[in-house]
């Protein structure tokens, strides 16, 4: 019998078995806006940048999230695209300009 380490590496291409993952799928919920409304949130935006439009380049991704005084982690929006240099701009910007 194989272990959830190797199944999780060779089936899921996932290193880290759920078990073991800093993050793990059991501890998160989908809440709804109207229960952060009003919390104390400080909020990120992130992005890993890939330049190419290219049908095997990589993808940019983009994602606000948060956490609150009780180091609970939210995120708000994902944004996971092929993008122009000038795209991933814009979308900075228009993720910044829907949050507040």
């Amino acid at each position: 019998s194989q272990g959830s380490y190797f199944w999780s590496c060779q089936y899921q291409n996932m290193p880290v078995d759920d078990e073991d993952a800093t993050f793990k799928y059991s501890d998160m919920k989908r809440i709804g806006k109207e229960m952060i409304d009003g919390r104390p949130i400080n909020w990120f935006l992130t992005v890993d940048p890939a330049i190419s439009q290219e049908k095997y380049a990589d993808y940019t991704a983009m994602v606000v999230a948060g956490y609150d005084n009780e180091r609970n982690i939210y995120v708000k929006d994902i944004m996971r695209n092929r993008m122009t240099p000038a795209e991933i701009v814009d979308n900075i910007f228009y993720l910044y300009e829907i949050q507040v």
